[in-house]
């Protein structure tokens, strides 16, 4: 049963040059375990609250002096020179701290960044894989790497981004490995920059996934647009499937869904689907709808083939009530899980053995605001998710979890998830 001896906090930049935490935490005087907390450039109107400083003569508002001065204070006291059996208690001592759901007063990202470090720090005292350590939180033995879920094109959060086409990711269906799947992917990035700069005179911008932006006028474009990329790709031809990311709630007004420069209601949203999937193979949906939609979400969900999964992002917030009732009422296919969405580890842990028994298809993802952590990687790799959402194959927050892949594959070996398709 380890003990706290030490616990102390760092504000950092994330990819964005927004401030976030970086928590170090030592276990029996001698094993040190050191984690960042990621955020959103949007907060779900579900997830726990983010602690910032609210200065605005400083990072705007954004800075995490506050989140510091708690940990290396009422935290400190409250944890170091304590024994934690598990993460569950450590997680627990942390919730009696701040028992509201939101952790309004403590922030979700404080604490957060306190129960990672510390599971880092408790695998290395165990002298096992970060990975493995995670498995063992759900009672889960890892033997299977995820299939990289990489960014295509997208979208700032922005009024006008909301009122425009889907965001597109590429899922290279077909790769033999993980190496083979991120060649594939760079490949494609190439190509379809190239067919960028040529459209549009421009290469593109970076959008904070890493994905390339440039002015599509509708999402039936930017998959035509993808589909000349991939056939520009040297080698031969890949099999792909592709995934639309709605941001359906952001998109949400009044009844009435902001796409393609057009208001749509959710009937029409799901007939205008359901006409792409007809012409482009199209393997998962996150977000499509509003996280309040439900009646909406059951029905597109009812009506699609069961080659495309309806995946909740904001539908979800990694939360287990909405988990629970969203397989209640068959309203969702996958669950994307965000651990920071949450306030601890266990809170994550507990929603995806839920969702792991009742048969929903896991998609850990990465945050817009990261950093070069790689935790995410061995986090995927240890809940049996099928597929890893780390954004696009760019800049070194996002390269950090795929290169972690790579490592992980030569060490261990393990095959690379393979989805059974249907015939389209």
């Amino acid at each position: 049963m380890p003990t706290i001896s030490h616990l102390e906090a760092l504000e950092i930049l994330d990819c964005r040059g927004i401030p976030t935490l970086e928590v170090s935490c030592v276990l029996d005087g001698h094993m040190r375990g050191n984690a960042t907390a990621p955020s959103a450039g949007t907060r779900g109107p579900l997830e726990v609250s983010e602690l910032r400083d609210a200065d605005e003569a400083r990072h705007r508002g954004q800075g995490c002096r506050k989140a510091v001065a708690l940990v290396e204070g009422e935290i400190r006291e409250a944890l170091v020179g304590k024994r934690f059996g598990d993460q569950a208690a450590l997680d627990k001592a942390l919730r009696l701290l701040d028992p509201s759901a939101e952790r309004a007063r403590i922030g979700g990202n404080t604490t957060f960044a306190v129960s990672l470090a510390f599971a880092r720090a408790h695998a290395s005292l165990r002298g096992v894989p970060l990975y493995r350590h995670f498995g063992d939180l759900i009672a889960h033995s890892p033997a299977r790497l995820p299939l990289p879920l990489l960014a295509v094109h997208s979208f700032k959060p922005s009024p006008a981004a909301d009122r425009g086409p889907l965001g597109l990711s590429v899922i290279p269906s077909d790769a033999r490995s993980i190496d083979d799947a991120l060649s594939f992917g760079m490949d494609l990035r190439r190509s379809s920059e190239a067919l960028t700069r040529e459209k549009f005179d421009d290469r593109g911008g970076l959008a904070p996934d890493g994905g390339i932006e440039a002015p599509f006028y509708d999402t039936s474009s930017v998959l035509h647009h993808a589909e000349l990329a991939v056939r520009a790709c040297p080698g031969e031809r890949r099999d792909v499937e592709w995934v639309l990311r709605g941001n359906g709630t952001r998109r949400y007004d009044a009844g009435y869904y902001r796409v393609d420069r057009e208001k749509l209601t959710a009937k029409e949203i799901a007939d205008r689907l359901l006409t792409i999937i007809k012409r482009y193979p199209i393997g998962v949906m996150i977000d499509p709808l509003g996280h309040e939609d439900w009646e909406a979400w059951v029905d597109l969900t009812a009506r699609l083939p069961a080659s495309t999964l309806t995946a909740g992002d904001d539908l979800f917030a990694t939360n287990l009530v909405r988990v629970e009732k969203a397989v209640t009422e068959k309203a969702a296919r996958a669950l994307v899980v965000k651990p920071g969405q949450t306030s601890s580890l266990t809170d994550a842990a507990r929603t995806v053995r839920f969702a792991r028994k009742a048969g929903l298809v896991l998609i850990v993802s990465a945050r817009s605001g990261e950093t070069e952590d790689d935790w995410i990687t061995d986090l995927a790799i240890g809940w049996g998710a099928e597929y890893l959402q780390a954004g696009a194959l760019a800049g070194s927050e996002r390269l950090a979890k795929y290169n972690r892949l790579l490592a992980i594959e030569k060490k261990t070996r393990w095959p690379i998830y393979r989805r059974m398709i249907e015939p389209r």
